[in-house]
């Protein structure tokens, strides 16, 4: 869209234009006989994960000390503040079943990384040799799973911590049982960082590539230097 209008008897020019773009992949066929999740199979929509559904924290030692038993499979030692994972398929054991599509066992498809609703947005005004121009673009739907050190704070390990104050302030503790994260794992365990649906996160976003303010000099002021046009601007990328 492109239009003008007078503001102060000078003419006030506008425009923006923007794309929207999607798409999906699909596998329709694949040699995979055994419906296996670690690899393509038919119905596959690239993308996919899988992962166990989050059930809140574990409350307390009677609690954890029957998690020794559900929930074997990823531990032989659960603890108050670790995560508790959903029955899905009621049979009283959280695990992986055979990893197939006919046995996930307690997993299901939890979210997709492929990026969705990619955009692009420009604009710009003009008004009495100032001009205003600025670039947006981001993706509006997108999944992310990420085992990052940078996320998670306490480590598997001393050295490859990256403990921050807001880790601190949301890690689970008895005396803060709703925080974000669960107790501290240090101990090489990652039993409460299974790929679930707590801690999958949106990447959608939004920037600003680019903006840019510009002035062109009349010309009156420029035809004793025998110039046509000087235009004087300045420029930011990725400002946000």
């Amino acid at each position: 869209w492109r239009d003008q209008f007078t503001l102060a008897e000078k003419p006030f020019n506008y425009e923006i234009r923007g794309t929207l773009s999607d798409y999906i992949s699909t596998i329709d066929r694949y040699n995979n006989q055994t419906g296996n999740l670690d690899d393509y199979y038919a119905g596959k929509r690239v993308g996919e994960i899988w992962g166990y559904v989050t059930d809140g924290y574990i409350q307390d030692d009677f609690e954890a000390a029957k998690m020794n038993y559900l929930q074997k499979f990823i531990s032989s030692k659960w603890y108050p503040g670790d995560i508790r994972y959903k029955d899905l398929n009621g049979d009283g054991i959280i695990d992986k079943g055979k990893v197939t599509l006919d046995n996930p066992g307690d997993q299901k498809v939890i979210g997709n990384s492929t990026p969705r609703y990619r955009f692009n947005l420009q604009g710009g005004i003009g008004w009495h040799g100032f001009d205003i121009r600025a670039i947006f673009e981001g993706v509006m739907k997108r999944d992310l799973w990420t085992g990052s050190d940078v996320f998670w704070g306490f480590s598997r390990g001393i050295y490859n911590s990256n403990v921050t104050q807001y880790h601190i302030d949301n890690t689970w503790t008895y005396e803060n049982p709703t925080a974000y994260y669960p107790r501290p794992n240090t101990d090489g365990n990652g039993r409460s960082r299974q790929v679930q649906t707590k801690y999958l996160q949106n990447a959608a976003y939004i920037r600003l590539k680019d903006i840019t303010l510009s002035y062109n000099i009349p010309r009156k002021w420029l035809s004793k230097l025998k110039m046509e046009q000087i235009r004087v601007y300045v420029s930011g990328m990725n400002l946000w």
